[in-house]
């Protein structure tokens, strides 16, 4: 894991290395353990490096500068392995000991098409080719991995975060106002968009190429969710339930890859606990540190659950080494700790439990730890969110295809849309513009209310989660891997019979993944309904201590919503939640958010202010 940038000279003169040099400490959180500056031909780029494999190799320092060729790559290529025995097999020389090499070699003898179409990781990276005149920005499959580009001044820039684009000077912190309804509704501005106008991201599967002299990248999808969808009909056999486990370990197993200690992230729930026993039982003799975040309403605590969890780990597997680590945030400590984030997180942050996260990820720093595994995706893939049956029930006998698109598209904002429609009146160009919308009305008559809400939640939704999963880990440089993502895993359980993701006559979510663990994890993880991942947040979204703080932020004069937005209706927003006429809990954090965001950035980023 590493954070990467640089500039490609569409025309005139390139980019030269003091300019990425005094940019370049701006992703020093990404990747503490070095950095280096390139240049060759019209591109220059630049790296910060965290070192997880091959740590030691000279041949794994970036920017990698050979042959006229530039890479600068963030991420893990898991089965690197694989990839320096086929390369040998074709003659290649190649060291063996860094996902950096191979990843390199592989795309000056292969090519990029062959080359995406062979590895396996959580990636992005930026390749040059100064014989062809030639740059390239490849995304990995799932959206693990964040990249961001801007076209400016006859330049192509990239970054891993969006400040390092701002503070290149090349676009202005203008914000997406045709996007913040967006935001408010979903709580990510989506697709290629951003929160900043003139900044724009590079969707998961992507690929976008440059040549020098042209006016305009092509971007294409070397990898679509889509074509992953052969939903058959018929029931969850035995053999299905059993290969599933199968290949459920031999996902974690190839997300363990590391040439330092892996720990998880930890909670109540049945994805992360899997994960946890899949690690345990493969290596029951290796130390496993799992952090937990606590909450102090015992109403939304995990506590219980989690020590279950541990109590039927250590009877099953009496030689483990379990450390359990449990951390808590105060009031003050979460305000603190969401402030830090989002200056890292670049555009608002979209969750109440970002916080929590974030905690975990400084424990696990200041124990030492690079590397943990997560939980996320599981419910994207294996139909975990008890919404979509409920949608599907409510929909199936609902005529009205634009009712259905507006469901699906606003789900459990649905209360709140014609609030935040008129909120944004004044500047944003409405829901029905959104890419969400437009996948939805393109789709809707292609797949089963059930596999569209899968889909659907698969390549919008996820994003929103992978995002707080990269910012929230890199800003204390740790690498969060997400085994439920593997490519090919996530292509395996998109074929298998919706009987095997939810159980109609129960009414059980992820069928498949509790049968699989029956077992091996407690009953009341088994059998517990989804809780997400609580938060204190939620209690105190109703309490009077955070209702001056929402006012001094949203009703100030130079605030967003007074700036932007109808700033007499965010204020009768705010008065009517805190004083228990009108609760709107998601909406009233999300606004608060949006603030703290704009605080943060509304002058920009000023490099030499922000490089400590």
């Amino acid at each position: 894991m590493c954070g990467i940038m640089g500039a490609f000279a569409i025309a005139g003169e390139p980019p030269v290395e003091p300019e990425m040099r005094r940019l370049l400490p701006l992703l020093r959180h990404r990747g503490p353990d070095g950095s280096g500056v390139a240049r060759a031909g019209a591109a220059c780029f630049g790296h910060t490096r965290l070192s997880i494999l091959g740590t030691d190799l000279p041949v794994a320092g970036q920017p990698v500068d050979q042959d006229d060729a530039l890479l600068t790559f963030n991420g893990e290529i898991y089965n690197f392995t694989e990839i320096v025995d086929r390369l040998r097999q074709d003659g290649v020389p190649c060291g063996g000991g860094s996902d950096t090499e191979a990843l390199f070699l592989a795309l000056r003898h292969w090519g990029i098409e062959r080359t995406l179409q062979r590895i396996d990781g959580m990636f992005a990276f930026a390749y040059f080719d100064a014989a062809t005149g030639q740059l390239y920005l490849a995304r990995d499959p799932l959206g693990e991995k964040p990249l961001y580009w801007a076209q400016a001044g006859g330049r192509l820039w990239f970054a891993s975060e969006i400040k390092v684009l701002l503070a290149s000077g090349a676009v202005s912190p203008e914000p997406n106002l045709k996007r913040v309804d967006d935001y408010l509704y979903t709580s990510k501005v989506n697709g290629v968009a951003t929160m900043f106008r003139h900044v724009l991201e590079l969707e998961a599967g992507t690929l976008l190429i440059m040549k020098r002299g042209a006016s305009t990248p092509v971007i294409e999808s070397y990898w679509r969710l889509e074509d992953t969808l052969d939903v058959p009909p018929g029931s969850c056999t035995p053999e299905q339930i059993k290969a599933f486990g199968g290949q459920l370990e031999r996902a974690v197993a190839s997300r363990r890859v590391s040439d330092l200690p892996v720990g998880v992230l930890l909670s109540g729930g049945i994805d992360s606990n899997s994960l946890a026993e899949c690690l345990i039982s493969s290596q029951p003799d290796s130390p496993l540190p799992m952090y937990f975040a606590d909450n102090a309403n015992s109403q939304v605590s995990e506590a219980t659950d989690v020590d279950a969890f541990i109590d039927m780990a250590t009877r099953r597997h009496p030689e483990a080494n379990l450390q359990v680590n449990r951390r808590l945030l105060s009031f003050d400590n979460y305000f603190e700790e969401l402030s830090r984030i989002t200056w890292h997180y670049d555009e608002p942050v979209q969750f109440a439990n970002s916080p929590l996260l974030g905690g975990l990820c400084a424990a696990a720093r200041d124990d030492g730890l690079k590397v943990l595994l997560s939980g996320e995706g599981a419910d994207e893939i294996l139909y975990g969110y008890d919404r979509f049956a409920r949608t599907s029930a409510l929909l199936e006998a609902e005529p009205d295809r634009q009712e259905r698109l507006r469901n699906l598209y606003f789900g459990g904002g649905m209360d709140n849309a014609d609030v935040v429609r008129r909120l944004t009146a004044s500047c944003a160009e409405g829901a029905a513009a959104t890419e969400p919308w437009q996948w939805l009305e393109r789709n809707m008559d292609h797949w089963s209310l059930d596999t569209l809400q899968m889909l659907f939640s698969q390549r919008y939704r996820l994003q929103t989660l992978l995002q707080r999963q990269d910012r929230v880990g890199m800003s204390r440089s740790i690498e969060l891997r997400v085994p439920f993502l593997a490519p090919w895993f996530v292509s395996w359980v998109n074929g298998l019979p919706l009987a095997c993701k939810y159980n109609a006559d129960s009414g059980q979510t992820k069928y498949v993944l509790r049968q699989a663990m029956a077992k091996r994890l407690p009953e009341r993880i088994l059998t517990k309904p989804k809780d997400g991942f609580p938060t204190d947040m939620t209690v105190w979204l109703r309490e009077r201590q955070l209702a001056g703080m929402a006012e001094d932020l949203i009703c100030a004069q130079d605030s967003f919503s007074q700036t932007y937005l109808d700033g007499a209706y965010a204020k009768t927003i705010v008065k009517e939640h805190f004083q228990g006429e009108v609760h709107r809990d998601m909406l009233i954090w999300l606004m608060l958010s949006l603030e703290i965001w704009h605080r943060t950035f509304r002058h920009g980023v000023n490099p030499d202010l922000h490089c400590s």
